[in-house]
């Protein structure tokens, strides 16, 4: 849920930028974080753009390390308060998950998993079609795309790459494609109401 706020606020062109904007998404984005590390995956790309389209990358910098810095202070607090210890959550699933990778253990699946997973996920619920309608009007009008190539791929693509997988890791951009769903039943209606009125006035 935290990552759809994100992705929702996050700004995606230079028309979008605006600091009180980005702040508020890094908070959420932050606080993301500290519930699980990975979400920052999501996000890496779009950082990265952000340096693009933002009118001063200066102020990206000094905007963020101010709340990076009051987001890890926090996490630790709560972590150590709460174990009665010095204790870093975040760092400790990073060395277990990336450095140790003991998580291979609990299975090792193909790098086409996360397909499989989504084409069960959105089949399932008969939403395959208007997420690929969705998702071609997007690409057709060049808008509403940005959002897919930001967060959606990249975040598949890293999870894919990683060899313990897991149904549940790829819950984050479900709700993004759910809503380039939605676009392409919308667009759907507004196609068959042109045609009704057109029959009508015909």
């Amino acid at each position: 849920a935290l990552c759809s706020v994100t992705a929702y606020i996050w700004p995606t062109t230079r028309r979008e930028w605006s600091r009180s904007k980005w702040s508020l998404a890094l908070i959420v984005l932050g606080f993301a974080c500290l519930v699980r590390v990975s979400a920052i995956q999501m996000f890496l790309p779009a950082a990265l753009f952000l340096f693009l389209y933002a009118p001063s990358p200066i102020e990206v910098i000094f905007t963020a390390l101010p709340m990076v810095l009051f987001i890890v202070l926090f996490g630790i607090a709560v972590d150590s308060t709460l174990y009665g210890e010095f204790t870093v959550s975040w760092w400790n699933f990073f060395q277990w998950k990336v450095v140790r990778n003991v998580s291979s253990h609990f299975g090792v699946e193909s790098v086409f998993f996360y397909f499989e997973s989504i084409k069960s996920s959105l089949i399932g619920s008969t939403i395959l079609p208007f997420t690929l309608y969705g998702l071609f009007r997007a690409f057709k009008s060049f808008k509403c795309v940005f959002p897919f190539f930001l967060f959606v791929l990249p975040y598949f693509v890293f999870s894919s790459i990683q060899p313990h997988k897991e149904h549940r890791f790829i819950l984050p951009i479900l709700p993004l494609l759910l809503a380039y769903s939605a676009h392409g039943g919308q667009q759907i209606e507004l196609w068959f109401h042109k045609r009704n009125r057109f029959i009508k006035l015909s």
